[in-house]
């Protein structure tokens, strides 16, 4: 595991980096994200965001997260959403970013 906080941590496994976030995302934890988004970018493999375990997030959050996207792309590396829960896919979709989402959602 490389970076962790109580609400989102980065698992490098099986070639990519996994940043996994639970609890709520605002912009009160955007600068704690921001590293692991960073340190993900880092590995330079694949990225994938699981948000199944988030309850709360705000546009702060969702405009960091199409952030790293961009930066993650123009880097040449792939960048998707795996597992959103229900609050999030809302907002999400509502959101107007396009982000890239995996395959069922």
């Amino acid at each position: 595991m490389t970076g962790k906080y109580d609400f989102c941590e980065l698992i490098s496994q099986d070639g990519s980096s996994l940043i996994r976030c639970k609890s709520e995302l605002t912009i009160l934890q955007a600068a704690a994200v921001k590293e692991v988004f960073i340190a993900a970018i880092a590995t330079a493999n694949p990225i994938q965001i699981d948000l199944q375990e988030v309850q709360a997030l705000d546009v702060a959050f969702l405009q960091l997260l199409y952030s790293c996207q961009q930066s993650a792309v123009q880097e040449g590396l792939d960048f998707e959403l795996v597992a959103l829960s229900s609050e999030c896919e809302s907002l999400v979709a509502l959101s107007g970013f396009p982000f890239k989402l995996a395959a069922g959602l």
